[in-house]
């Protein structure tokens, strides 16, 4: 989800099929509005998350975390990689999530809905980055490496 989205969820947003209600996002200005496309969907709750979940759930004031925490975690997100050339963000957490998705052939409806896009922005912005095994032969065989 979205980190604008993260901060307006709660218990109440779980759902009995391990799935979160997302139908609103907190501005930069700390305001609730409609989600972007005013599309709600479900996102997937992993096994592993659901303990954080509960916690982050469990928190009354949100608009104070996304105060103090907005930016931190953000730059938290870019230290975590080494290469100081790469703009990482939670939200290019976010893009990896739904390429990885489309790599392993889950179909481009499915991860428009799971990610509150259409379709057609889904596949605008997700599609087209996965390099398959015959295209990287294909290049070495051009540079003259195989």
């Amino acid at each position: 989800m979205r980190l604008g989205e993260a901060f307006t969820i709660n218990a109440r947003s779980l759902k009995k099929n391990g799935t979160i209600y997302v139908d609103k996002q907190l501005t930069k200005n700390l305001k609730t509005r409609d989600i972007k496309n005013s599309k709600p969907h479900h996102t997937i709750l992993l096994d592993i998350c659901k303990k954080g979940f509960e916690d982050w759930a469990k928190v009354e004031n949100k608009e104070e975390w996304r105060k103090c925490c907005q930016h931190p975690l953000i730059n938290a997100s870019r230290k975590s990689f080494t290469d100081p050339i790469k703009q990482i963000s939670p939200h290019s957490l976010r893009h990896s999530y739904c390429i990885h998705l489309i790599d392993l052939g889950v179909s481009l409806d499915k991860v428009a809905k799971l990610i509150g896009d259409s379709i057609k922005t889904t596949e605008e912005y997700y599609t087209g980055f996965v390099v398959s095994d015959n295209e990287v032969d294909l290049v070495k065989k051009v540079i003259g490496q195989k």
